[in-house]
């Protein structure tokens, strides 16, 4: 065994201890302290070895630790940010899907009534044709009677035509027995006349003459009624399709801030 200067002084001075104190120990006992005390000193240099060896690994794993605990704090840094991230996009979402919920109450509700409106449109034009339909029969009738009258008035005034033809055919034949006067002409023409005024005058015809106008009036108002109308009914069908457009885009933006936010949940998920 190999000594050091340190250990072999420090065994020189155990044994000049032990010189000195030779009346207490036997040679034996003096040899067997010697070889004690280098066994112990041996095992000493061994467990301060060891000591030694053992400190390296130790403060390695310390710095693992705390490595370790960096990265624990990280993780949980990470994990409250992605939290309150999730949870400030999971309010967003909420509140946009509540506000096109909204929208699109609104617009079916608006739709709806627009709907509602166009079939009531449509009924009124409907209503309107027939009447104008009607009113256009009516005055047909009324200018029929009229032209009826007309006709009976022109016969009338033929057949009192004819007894005259015939008077002024007898008196030309007679020549000298009889002359018509002309006072009695005058007073044919006369009754003549006052029989168209009587025709044209009668309850009847202007009855039938008042209608006409006011079936020709009613019949122009309907028309421009229905004008009116088929423009109404265009100009809904028209804010129809807006909205129809406009409740489909509205859903498609709900659907697509849905996948948004199915798409940044699942990478919050996966930090």
């Amino acid at each position: 065994m190999q000594l050091g200067p340190g250990s072999r002084m420090r065994l020189l001075f155990a044994a000049t201890y032990l010189d000195g104190q030779q009346s207490l120990f036997s040679a034996s006992s003096y040899w067997s302290f010697y070889e004690a005390l280098i066994r112990a000193f041996s095992n000493n240099r061994g467990l301060l070895a060891n000591q030694a060896a053992s400190s390296t690994p130790s403060s390695l794993n310390c710095a693992r630790c705390e490595a370790l605990k960096e990265r624990i704090h990280d993780l949980e840094s990470g994990s409250t940010h992605s939290t309150a991230e999730r949870n400030r996009l999971e309010s967003h979402y909420k509140a946009c899907v509540a506000e096109l919920e909204k929208q699109n109450g609104d617009l079916q509700f608006r739709l709806q009534t627009v709907t509602e409106s166009k079939a009531e449109i449509q009924k009124t034009l409907e209503e309107l044709r027939r009447q104008m339909t009607e009113k256009e029969a009516q005055l047909t009738d009324v200018v029929s009677e009229l032209e009826r009258l007309k006709l009976v008035n022109v016969q009338q005034q033929q057949q009192q035509q004819q007894p005259l033809s015939s008077s002024a055919t007898d008196a030309e034949n007679q020549q000298s027995t009889t002359v018509v006067p002309p006072k009695k002409e005058e007073d044919e023409e006369e009754k003549q006349r006052l029989d168209e005024e009587a025709i044209v005058n009668s309850e009847l015809y202007q009855k039938l003459q008042a209608l006409c106008t006011s079936l020709q009036r009613e019949a122009v108002e309907a028309g421009q009624r229905v004008t009116e109308t088929e423009e109404r009914l265009a100009e809904v069908e028209s804010r129809l399709q807006d909205q129809a457009q406009v409740l489909a885009t509205a859903n498609s933006e709900r659907a697509a801030l849905s996948r948004a936010y199915l798409s940044a949940e699942t990478i919050l998920l996966d930090v």
